[in-house]
């Protein structure tokens, strides 16, 4: 996850650690939900908008989402992702390939899973050895889906 000490703090080490959160915001989720972040980052000292604030403009926009997309970067086998608390179905762009979340069992394609909010670790196994980055949507469940 982010190193929010350093995204708090002021300098060149807030101002690094800011540009290195863009640039993952926007590879992993999309220019689209990274704009949507901006718009809902907000000062909280009320003054300066802040590195930090980013986060939290990120975490108020997954919040809401009926659905979002996670780009695993090509010859990854993990990543830490910020993910909002619900219930979703999950989808992959990739054929056998099966996302776990911190250490619990493997969602498959089409299965159902309820996350928890915060950062958590997407860990992929893939059927086959592919060099090309995967797609992971997450839909919100319908209430009363199983």
């Amino acid at each position: 996850g982010a190193d929010l000490v350093r995204l708090k703090a002021r300098g060149a080490d807030a101002m690094e650690s800011y540009i290195g959160l863009v640039l993952a915001i926007d590879q992993l989720y999309g220019s689209r939900r990274f704009q949507d972040a901006r718009a809902l980052s907000v000062p909280a000292d009320g003054a300066l908008l802040r590195p930090a604030d980013l986060l939290h403009g990120l975490a108020g926009s997954l919040a809401d989402a009926r659905s979002f997309t996670i780009t695993v970067p090509a010859k990854r086998a993990a990543t830490m992702a910020l993910l909002p608390a619900g219930r979703f179905s999950v989808r992959m762009d990739s054929a056998g390939v099966a996302v776990r979340f911190g250490g619990g069992a493997p969602v498959l394609p089409g299965g159902l899973t309820r996350l928890r909010a915060g950062w958590q670790r997407l860990t992929l196994t893939r059927a086959v050895a592919s060099e090309s980055p995967v797609r992971i949507t997450f839909d919100r469940a319908q209430e009363g889906s199983r």
